[in-house]
């Protein structure tokens, strides 16, 4: 079944996380918890014990899959193959990009809409899968272009536009005092690169600092708002 939906695995999958304890989620653990070692992750604990029981041949574990002590703490670097089945397409592609930032070898994202997009430099989702798309192989690709401050990579068949953009000193961002918080509802900040290092946003522990290259999926009408913002 994995081999079919990254229709490219070419090692052996023993280990896999699966992010969310939705319909989806559970189907995929039934049906692969015989053949593969399964963690699903679960943020509620409700949920987790809800359904625990019924899946029996898979290890149910309540934790925040954004957290990299947590993935850390759950040998995310022995994993095989890391699904993301919430029901929030934000936090499935940020986890999966902390999931192919730790080295998972193979990375599934499901998405109900396409209003979301992110990826980060060379960090490339294996396959996404929705209601709308039923493979997209390598669709976050970003090559980052040292000659240029902006760099935009459109999506083939999603009007979703992949941005890296240099946060300006002087901008409208740091002269506000704006957070993450105060950033447009429908475009969705994929990393921040940092004095050569890459930085996973989290709302609660993240911060823009002067001259980050930051990462960007938005809609194309979009576009004109973060560079009103950031340059």
């Amino acid at each position: 079944e994995i081999y079919k939906l990254t229709e490219k695995a070419t090692f052996k999958v023993q280990n896999i996380m699966i992010l969310g304890l939705g319909k989806i989620s559970r189907m995929l653990a039934k049906s692969l918890g015989n053949d593969y070692n399964v963690k699903i992750v679960e943020l509620n604990k409700e949920k987790a014990k809800k359904y625990s029981e019924s899946l029996d041949e898979s290890l149910v574990l309540v934790g925040d899959g954004l957290d990299e002590d947590f993935l850390e703490s759950e040998s995310i670097h022995e994993i095989d193959c890391f699904i993301a089945t919430t029901e929030s397409d934000k936090t499935n592609m940020l986890a999966s990009l902390m999931a192919k930032y730790k080295g998972v070898k193979q990375v599934i994202m499901h998405v109900s809409t396409t209003n979301y997009f992110k990826s980060m430099r060379k960090i490339g989702v294996d396959a996404v899968v929705s209601k709308n798309i039923s493979a997209v192989n390598d669709v976050f690709k970003i090559i980052h272009s040292k000659n240029q401050d902006i760099n935009i990579t459109p999506f083939e068949d999603m009007h979703i536009d992949a941005l890296e953009i240099v946060a300006n000193p002087n901008s409208k961002y740091f002269v506000k005092n704006y957070t993450l918080d105060d950033l447009p509802d429908n475009i969705c900040l994929a990393g921040i690169l940092r004095h050569g290092n890459i930085i996973i946003p989290s709302i609660n522990k993240s911060t823009i600092e002067e001259n980050d290259k930051l990462l960007i999926f938005l809609n194309p009408e979009s576009l004109s708002k973060i560079e009103n913002l950031f340059k």
